[in-house]
C-alpha cells in the first residue's frame, strides 16, 4: 500500500529484521531521493527513534528497485486520455566508501518519443542477491537487457 506512518515503520523493521519481499507505493518525481523521503516520513512519526542519519542509511541499504509510473497523452478515436504508465525499472546500490545511493535505470520509457531504452549495467548487491538464489533467471535477464540495450532504443509496439 501507500507508505504513510505505519507503513515506513514496518518498512524500517523489515529492514532491520531481514523480512523479505516488502513493498509499497511512493508518490515522488525522482527514484533516486525515495530512502531520504523515507526516512524523512520515519522521523517525523517515530522522533524518538535514533538519528536521521542511521535512518536514512538503513532505507537506502535496504531498497532493492523502484517501478517510476507517469501519467502519458495519448490520441485514439475519442480524443486525448491521459494513461497511467510504467516509465522505468531503477535498482539501487549504496556505495561502501562515501554511502552515495546509486541509482542503474535498467529500462527508461520516453515520454515524448515513446521508446524504450535499456541499459545492462546492474549493481553488485542486485548481482549477489539474485545470483544466489536464482541464478539461472538472472543470467537470463542479464541476457536480455544485453540484446535489447545492443538494439538501442524502441518504440512502443517494437
Amino acid at each position: 500500500g501507500e507508505i504513510r506512518e505505519h507503513e515506513v515503520g514496518l518498512y524500517r523493521r523489515a529492514s532491520l529484521q531481514g523480512i523479505k519481499q516488502v513493498m509499497g507505493t511512493l508518490h515522488d518525481l525522482d527514484p533516486i531521493n525515495i530512502p531520504g523521503i523515507m526516512g524523512n516520513l520515519y522521523m517525523q512519526y517515530y522522533p524518538q527513534s535514533t538519528d536521521s542519519k542511521t535512518v536514512y542509511q538503513t532505507f537506502a541499504r535496504n531498497l532493492h528497485f523502484a517501478v517510476s509510473m507517469d501519467e502519458v497523452l495519448y490520441e485514439d478515436n475519442d480524443g486525448e486520455h491521459l494513461e497511467k504508465k510504467v516509465t522505468g525499472i531503477h535498482l539501487y546500490d549504496v556505495d561502501p566508501q562515501t554511502e552515495e545511493i546509486l541509482l542503474y535505470t535498467i529500462m527508461d520509457y520516453d515520454i515524448y518519443d515513446k521508446t524504450w531504452s535499456f541499459n545492462s549495467e546492474v549493481p553488485e548487491k542486485f548481482t549477489r542477491m539474485v545470483r544466489k538464489y536464482h541464478r539461472k533467471e538472472y543470467e537470463q535477464f542479464i541476457e536480455t537487457l544485453q540484446n535489447l540495450e545492443k538494439r538501442g532504443s524502441l518504440t512502443e509496439g517494437d
